[in-house]
């Protein structure tokens, strides 16, 4: 490290990854600006670091929040079924604000979690890469908000290096939405998967993102980069499944329904909700029985040349280190409701 360490400012921290980098490069040494929307920081977080309260649908005022030399943008709406305006506030003019804040600042670096979703949600994705087109038509809000996001960076000229980094499927203790949203759907000790669970899928310990994330850091990237960020080997989503029921509830059973059957009962259930106007999606959505069908798999080989990236992290030690946090809570079906304040709370292993 050197004498004077640099200084990152961070989106989200109050949240999933933005909690986690908090944490890991106060730990290295780094000095912290955290930005987060609540009024009331966790406690804990104070101790890692400075704390600014900023919603990032506002344009900022934040002179007091003095300079950066790098700029980590993890704030965002993540919800495959709210409504456009909530999110595109949240994923677009939330990016658009925080890189004026960054540029403000003097950061020459910045750092944006974007999501595999961006890819097309209808086709097989096999080792897919980052040169791969944006598809036409999204399933949802958010696939497209993130999409609008990426361009505002890859079209920016504020800063020397840009880097997107697109997870799939992130996991780890203080996760809101892959474990939370698996174990929402249990019903009476079963958890009904449609098709036979045998697509491929890549996904992503959230130590992972850390890594990238510190190379990132002390190396920065010139110009504009994507890159793909997933655990090394992809894995069958019975088997992904299988391993957050086991860790759960032993008693619980995979009951599989043809794909046919789960995509018209998809389509029907939509409809209904959609008709009815229902805040919460319906146990069965398009967006998932084409997730669960179709294989969906990243290849990470620009992140391994360009950053030396290394995929330390796996599933096994992920979800363990996930119940861990769990069972620490003192309040565990929190974590079905998705609490904001989960990510500050319990046992979370830093990486």
């Amino acid at each position: 490290m050197p004498k004077t360490p640099k200084i990152i400012a961070i989106t989200g921290s109050t949240g999933f990854v933005g909690s986690h980098l908090v944490r890991s490069l106060s730990n290295d040494g780094y000095n912290i600006k955290a930005f987060g929307r609540s009024a009331e920081p966790p406690k804990l977080l104070l101790k890692y670091a400075g704390y600014h309260q900023w919603d990032i649908t506002e344009h900022a005022d934040l002179s007091v929040a003095g300079t950066a030399d790098v700029f980590i943008h993890t704030a965002g709406f993540v919800d495959f079924w709210g409504k456009k305006k909530e999110i595109y506030q949240a994923n677009v003019i939330g990016t658009k604000n925080a890189m004026k804040l960054a540029q403000q600042m003097g950061a020459k670096t910045f750092v944006y979690i974007s999501s595999a979703s961006v890819y097309d949600p209808r086709a097989d994705k096999i080792d897919t890469r980052e040169s791969a087109p944006y598809a036409k038509r999204y399933l949802n809000y958010y696939a497209e908000t993130k999409v609008e996001a990426e361009k505002l960076l890859r079209d920016s000229t504020g800063f020397e290096s840009v880097v997107i980094i697109r997870p799939h499927a992130i996991y780890g203790p203080g996760d809101r939405t892959v474990v939370p949203q698996i174990l929402s759907r249990i019903k009476n000790h079963r958890f009904i998967l449609p098709d036979k669970g045998g697509a491929k899928y890549s996904v992503t310990h959230v130590g992972n993102i850390i890594d990238a994330v510190r190379h990132l850091v002390k190396k920065p990237l010139e110009g504009v980069t994507i890159l793909n960020i997933t655990d090394i080997e992809p894995i069958e989503a019975r088997a992904f499944l299988g391993e957050v029921l086991a860790r759960s509830d032993s008693a619980i059973r995979i009951t599989t329904i043809p794909y046919v059957v789960g995509l018209g009962a998809a389509y029907v259930l939509e409809s209904w909700a959609k008709l009815l106007g229902t805040a919460r999606a319906p146990l069965l959505t398009v967006n998932i029985m084409l997730q669960l069908h179709h294989d969906s798999t990243m290849n990470v080989e620009l992140a391994k040349s360009l950053i030396d990236y290394k995929g330390r992290y796996s599933y096994p030690d992920g979800l363990d280190d996930t119940f861990k946090w769990i069972s620490s809570l003192e309040e565990t079906d929190n974590i079905k409701k998705q609490d904001s304040r989960l990510s500050w709370s319990g046992k979370i292993k830093s990486y």
